[in-house]
């Protein structure tokens, strides 16, 4: 056994470092998704609130948010399962109903809240089961074109919506 003792150590530490690199690229998918999961929620949240995503007419050449954010309308119409009816709120200025992914992110009108003690915050349970849907499609290989997309455009500083262009 002392022979082998080096050979066995070596091998021990071989095995850890492929352990170690596989947990990595996978802590390193999770944090993209995670990326592309809170830009799904926040574009949609603003596309409810704002009439313009980038309001500066001369910005919009440079940023890539309208883009994406078409394609990601486009992709999430046949992707999501629940058809959520328009409700009163879910009408833009011009008297549209606003595109899924939109309606899936609207707050819950006051008399559908119900406290969630698993959560300890007001969502309904079906709050709950759409954002689950949401971080699954978020992580989805349907969605990894524009999931690639949106991180390139993040890496170039493109992303108007996450801050990067003046108010």
């Amino acid at each position: 056994m002392k022979r082998f003792a080096n050979l066995i150590i070596g091998l021990v530490f071989v095995v850890s470092m492929a352990i170690a690199g596989v947990q990595g690229a996978r802590i390193s998918e999770l944090r993209e998704a995670e990326d592309f999961y809170r830009w799904m929620m926040s574009i949609a949240t603003q596309a409810r609130v704002l009439t313009d995503l980038v309001p500066d007419s001369e910005a919009k050449a440079g940023y890539r948010d309208e883009e994406l954010y078409a394609r990601l309308v486009e992709q999430t119409e046949g992707l999501l399962k629940e058809d959520i009816p328009p409700r009163e709120s879910d009408y833009d200025q011009s008297g549209k109903p606003f595109p899924k992914i939109v309606r899936y992110m609207a707050p819950p009108e006051s008399s559908e809240l119900d406290r969630s003690e698993e959560r300890g915050s007001t969502m309904t349970a079906e709050q709950v089961a759409r954002d689950e849907e949401l971080w699954a499609l978020a992580q989805s290989s349907g969605m990894a074109e524009l999931r690639n997309d949106f991180l390139a455009a993040k890496r170039e500083n493109k992303l108007y919506t996450l801050g990067t262009g003046s108010r």
